[in-house]
C-alpha cells in the first residue's frame, strides 16, 4: 500500500484594522494570500459593476458621486463583497433595482460622468476588494 504524503499547511489568520475599530480578516496559505471569495465569482462581479456604474452615469438625474458613496457602503455591495449567489447573477439593472429596493436608494440629482470613467471605475473598485479582501465600504471611508 502506498503511503501519502504528509501535508503541512500553514494557515496564518491577519487582521488589518480598516478605521473606527473595523476588522478585514485576510487568510494567508502556503504564504499566499488569498482573495475575498472563489476566482469564479470575479469577472461577473467586476464586469456587472462596472456596468451598473456606466447605467447610473448615464441617467442624466443621478449625481454619480452620491451613488457611489451610498452603493459601495450598501448591504448590496456587502453581498457581493462575499459572492453572494444570487446578488453575483443579476444583471445591471436588476441589481440596479435590487439597491433601491433593499437600501432604500433614492436618487439625488447631481452631476454625472460620461465616456469610458464610470465603467471602469466600478470595475476597478470590485477588482480591488476581490484582490485585497477588504470591505467595499473602506474605499469610499
Amino acid at each position: 500500500m502506498m503511503q501519502m504524503p504528509e501535508l503541512k499547511c500553514e494557515i496564518l489568520l491577519s487582521l488589518t484594522k480598516i478605521k473606527l475599530k473595523k476588522y478585514s480578516v485576510r487568510w494567508y496559505k502556503f504564504g499566499e494570500k488569498m482573495n475575498a471569495y472563489p476566482e469564479c465569482y470575479v469577472n461577473e462581479i467586476v464586469e456587472t459593476q462596472g456596468k451598473l456604474f456606466e447605467l447610473v452615469a448615464d441617467s442624466p438625474s443621478v449625481d454619480f458621486d452620491d451613488f457611489i458613496e451610498k452603493y459601495m457602503a450598501s448591504k448590496t455591495r456587502n453581498y457581493l463583497d462575499r459572492a453572494d449567489a444570487y446578488l453575483s447573477n443579476l444583471n445591471e439593472k436588476e441589481l440596479f433595482d435590487y439597491f433601491c429596493k433593499v437600501d432604500v436608494f433614492l436618487p439625488k440629482q447631481g452631476k454625472t460622468l460620461s465616456g469610458f470613467a464610470p465603467d471602469w471605475i466600478g470595475q476597478f473598485y470590485a477588482q480591488s476588494q476581490w484582490q485585497e479582501n477588504i470591505p467595499s465600504a473602506s474605499f469610499v471611508a
